[in-house]
């Protein structure tokens, strides 16, 4: 994830270069910048995210005819409960482990992929085996959804969790039930 967020924010910056090499004054650039990661970000949920998760001709129904159910009259939000649903319903998709890149075997959630530290080189992401690009074989799938979370999941490290007098708050679905 981590690394995730690093490519996150090198295009970011790659952006802003590239509106000040066409001349965008300094308070236009992270405008400019933000609104094309922004754009991009939008294209992979569109194209990519919600086709694997409902399907191509679900999301091609709601780009042709609308929502069917949600029209909003004010402000558009999202409700905090659905938030937090829509966040932790894909818990149970994580993996126990994760092929990184070509040079390696699949290593395990924790602690291999710890965050909080810098990635050495044997972790670095090869990021067609995590997305679908074309000329390579299809990307790792997350798990199907299913109510069962991977052993790690259940078993959280201390540098996640922090200390606890309470074994059970090591656990993800734990937190899950008390956050709902």
């Amino acid at each position: 994830m981590a690394q995730l967020h690093l490519a996150m924010l090198k295009a970011h910056n790659a952006f802003a270069d590239e509106a000040r090499g066409r001349g965008a004054s300094e308070q236009a650039v992270f405008d400019t910048a933000a609104r094309e990661m922004r754009w991009h970000y939008q294209w992979a949920i569109l194209n990519e995210f919600l086709p694997s998760l409902v399907g191509r001709p679900l999301v091609d129904e709601v780009i042709a005819d609308g929502p069917r159910w949600f029209r909003p009259d004010g402000d558009a939000f999202i409700p905090l409960e659905f938030a937090d649903a829509a966040y932790r319903y894909g818990h149970c998709q994580i993996r126990q482990k994760y092929q990184l890149n070509r040079e390696t075997d699949p290593v395990p959630l924790f602690p291999d992929l710890l965050g909080f530290r810098p990635v050495p080189r044997a972790r670095t992401v090869d990021w067609t085996l995590l997305f679908d690009t074309p000329g390579s074989d299809a990307a790792q799938r997350a798990k199907k959804i299913d109510g069962r979370l991977a052993p790690p999941l259940i078993h959280l490290p201390v540098a996640i969790t922090g200390e606890t007098e309470i074994d059970e708050y090591h656990s993800l679905a734990v937190r899950d039930l008390q956050r709902g």
